[in-house]
């Protein structure tokens, strides 16, 4: 991205925080600056972002990273209903009516505004995402897995089979292992995982600096100081509603950060296959964890 378009996304962002509350009724995803955003978008388009929506003025923060918003429950109970779910989905269909195949520049790029409403519909989607098991959000839930506890308890189960088989697309177009020197399948091209970091806590300061706080290091990784792969997590994590759906949302949505490694799944609508398939599989292997822990 551009500085200029950095700016004006950053700029846009600070506007929608501190802009003067509206009623639920009033509530419009950009509050009119879309303007800034789409400069030189059809007059159509900038129209149909004034629509209003039945919504709590927290859809509008949703530009933000989840970290750093760290919504309350009440922020979340707020926001969450089905009305808002229906007008962002009302609006979405608007746009793609009203801005058709406009773009615009984005982190070296082209984005469209199609593309704008569906991930801030994504990002709502998964800020209300709630625990089959304890109805509780997920984003709150999280907030208490701590995997150094889980694991020096004694009450953490490792996976076992999480060995990895890299495709060596650079001399194989069908995708063969990558092998070593001695024909051996190389298991971990990338030498030893460095220590979690959450890397946007060390970028240059920007405007949002001086009014958010950065969330802590170890956020986004449940307490543990190395990286983790989604099957390496201990089965604990992984056996919870939570952990299991917003991985699957991930591989649905484009925004999802699972999502470009199993994009292609989607042909011929094996994508839902592989869901079902995903869900199937964790059912047993979860039944058993869960009886293990209550003897």
């Amino acid at each position: 991205m551009s500085f200029y378009s950095s700016a004006r996304w950053w700029v846009l962002l600070t506007i929608l925080l501190f802009s003067p509350g509206h009623s639920e009724a009033a509530t419009q995803l950009f509050n009119g600056a879309q303007i800034a955003l789409f400069e030189d978008a059809p007059t159509d388009c900038l129209t149909a972002f004034n629509a209003s929506l039945d919504c709590s003025d927290n859809v509008q923060l949703l530009g933000y990273d989840f970290q750093t918003l760290a919504w309350s429950v009440d922020d979340l109970a707020y926001m969450c209903t089905t009305s808002c779910a229906a007008s962002l989905q009302s609006l979405a269909s608007e746009i793609s009516s009203a801005c058709t195949s406009y773009t615009f520049d984005f982190n070296g790029g082209e984005m469209t505004a199609v593309q704008v409403v569906d991930l801030f519909y994504y990002k709502y989607n998964y800020s209300c995402l709630a625990s089959t098991e304890t109805g509780q959000f997920c984003l709150i839930e999280e907030q208490t897995w701590n995997i150094t506890q889980l694991n020096n308890s004694g009450a953490a189960t490792w996976p076992v089979y999480t060995n990895k088989t890299y495709p060596n697309w650079y001399l194989s177009e069908d995708g063969s292992p990558l092998l070593d020197w001695d024909e051996s399948v190389i298991e971990d091209p990338f030498g030893d995982i460095p220590p979690f970091q959450y890397y946007e806590t060390n970028m240059d300061p920007t405007g949002t600096n001086y009014f958010l706080e950065g969330a802590s290091d170890d956020y986004s990784n449940y307490g543990w100081d190395a990286q983790l792969e989604y099957d390496e997590y201990p089965l604990e994590l992984q056996c919870k509603s939570c952990f299991i759906n917003q991985f699957i949302m991930g591989i649905e949505s484009q925004w999802g950060e699972v999502y470009e490694y199993v994009f292609s799944q989607s042909n011929g609508g094996s994508l839902i296959r592989w869901t079902v398939r995903l869900q199937h599989k964790f059912g047993p292997i979860c039944n058993k964890i869960a009886t293990s822990h209550r003897h």
